[in-house]
């Protein structure tokens, strides 16, 4: 044994280990070995580098294995995720080792990739680097920021509120914005509308349309306000004779989605699959872990050559040429702080389809998804024809529009179709191509409806998630764990898969705002987030 390889997980252990043979062993870390400790003077303002460390437990234990396998060893590669913490966790068993005096006999290097094939892995024990300690000293200046405010406003909560567990800088800004959603509920004053539905009749041919105009003017959403006023409009229309007046024909494209990010991933599989955004990451974890995905903790919708050239390959094979772009696509990410050098969530093997991958259970189910998003993002567009009819009466007083589309050909939906938060069951109306101007119609039924509009609807974890990917606030690797930190310390609740204050989250936010505005907002907390990744950049 000529090497150690330390790696975060004993899953991911052991399938590196199986890459590189005899002469490398490789361990797991099991996450972060050491913290600051939780006590007061652990870090002092003004002296931030006199920060004091505690080792965990499983550090400990795993500190301790790594001491004992380095003793029959030349060099140490540190191969940890490739994100901050990984870099994190890689400079403080770096910094151990120079604390024990065994880091002068042995070589450290540090080995970053971004799946776990043996391609990947073997290209980064060729292409050794250094760690970054730019990534680190970011890593650094947000554990110090947030154990400063945590520790020093956790017992003001524990005094003034009991019951309150502690505060986070990035957790309670989330909190605030679930509270802020509530407060706009409770004031919401709903107001009274009415829609009007015809079902028009002409032989064989039948069309519903929703009323369009009246008297020349054209109706917005809450014109029709009062019974009596669409009763008025109703009673009009059963007198009257009505033809098509215009028929208008749109040509469209639809374009595919970028492959997922961590934010992304969390949202579509909140809507499609039903899971938890903790959920979501740990089933990608463990596809991850056995080399079935990229990383799965990215911001960045970018996709390498090699596995551009594999879906592109994918897509001919399976789907045939007319669906494949004749360049392929490219994507930016809408983020400044997205950090490009990482690739987007995609399969490993995109020849691995979802329906022989041989997984099971939520493995399975996320998988087909990533899958799907990811080879559909390299697809030709859907052509689509969407189709306006006016049906006017014969005094064109009352105007009558029914809309459909005709999917001309399906492009990237042969294989993928995003979701959309609180989705209506709203479907297209079936019109006939043998529709023609002139056509005369008789009115077979009309339905006034009422309607109240409703208040803003409160949080999902998807909706939370991109919201605060839009405010940029967190990153990819937090935002399942701010959720679980909320819930968990029942500052929030989850019922029909919305998120709900609870009293005690609504005194925590109210009790911050008050005294506390200039650190619990979400300019301070962007704004933070920018500095962090301006300094993970040497800026």
């Amino acid at each position: 044994m000529n090497s150690v390889v330390v790696v975060e997980s004993p899953a991911k252990a052991k399938t590196i280990e199986s890459y590189l043979g005899d002469s490398y062993r490789v361990i797991a870390s099991f996450g972060h070995v050491r913290d600051i400790e939780d006590k007061d003077g652990a870090v002092i303002p003004g002296d931030w580098s006199a920060i004091k460390w505690s080792l965990n437990k499983r550090g400990k234990d795993q500190f301790k294995e790594i001491l004992h396998l380095l003793k029959n060893a030349q060099h140490l590669i540190l191969a940890t995720d490739p994100d901050r913490e990984g870099e994190a966790i890689a400079w403080h068993i770096y910094e151990l080792l120079k604390k024990k005096g065994a880091a002068e006999d042995i070589k450290v290097s540090r080995a970053v990739f971004n799946s776990i094939t043996r391609d990947s892995v073997t290209e980064a024990i060729n292409n050794l680097k250094e760690i970054n300690i730019d990534k680190v000293e970011a890593y650094l200046a947000r554990r110090v920021l947030d154990f400063v405010v945590g520790f020093n406003l956790s017992p003001l909560l524990w005094r003034r509120l009991p019951g309150a567990k502690s505060a986070g800088r990035v957790q309670s800004v989330a909190l605030k914005l679930i509270c802020e959603r509530e407060s706009d509920r409770e004031v919401f004053d709903p107001q009274e509308y009415w829609s009007i539905k015809a079902d028009f009749q002409k032989e064989q041919e039948k069309i519903s349309a929703q009323v369009n105009s009246v008297d020349g003017n054209k109706l917005k959403k809450l014109d029709i306000s009062s019974e009596p006023f669409a009763q008025e409009i109703a009673l009009r229309s059963k007198n009257s004779l009505f033809s098509i007046s215009e028929i208008i024909k749109k040509p469209l494209k639809r374009n595919p989605r970028p492959p997922f990010i961590t934010s992304t991933l969390q949202q579509e599989a909140a809507r499609k699959l039903k899971f938890s955004a903790d959920q979501t990451m740990r089933t990608a974890q463990s596809l991850y872990e056995k080399a079935h995905i990229t990383y799965m903790r990215t911001d960045s919708p970018v996709i390498v050559l090699e596995g551009i050239t594999q879906i592109r390959n994918v897509i001919e094979d399976r789907y045939g040429s007319k669906y494949l772009t004749s360049q392929s696509r490219t994507y930016k990410s809408k983020s400044k702080q997205a950090q490009e050098a990482h690739e987007a969530i995609r399969p490993t093997n995109a020849s691995k389809y979802p329906s022989e991958a041989g997984f099971f259970g939520d493995e399975a189910r996320l998988y087909e998804l990533i899958w799907n998003r990811a080879v559909s993002s390299q697809m030709e567009s859907a052509d689509v024809t969407q189709t306006d009819i006016l049906i006017s009466s014969s005094d064109q007083n009352l105007i009558f529009k029914a809309t459909g589309t005709q999917i001309i050909f399906n492009g990237f939906l042969e294989v993928y179709e995003e979701s959309k938060d609180d989705e209506e069951n709203t479907s297209d109306t079936r019109l006939s191509e043998k529709l023609e101007l002139g056509d005369k119609f008789e009115i077979t039924s009309i339905s006034p409806e009422q309607h109240f509009t409703k208040a803003p609807p409160r949080f999902t974890e998807a909706s939370l998630i991109k919201e605060l990917e839009e405010r940029g606030i967190g990153r990819p690797s937090t935002y399942a764990s701010i959720l679980d930190k909320i819930v968990s310390k029942k500052y929030v609740i989850k019922k029909n898969k919305t998120l709900i204050p609870t009293f005690i989250g609504i005194a925590i936010t109210q009790l911050l705002e008050n005294h506390y505005l200039a650190l619990f907002n979400e300019q301070f907390t962007a704004t933070m987030e920018r500095k962090l990744d301006a300094i993970s950049r040497s800026e």
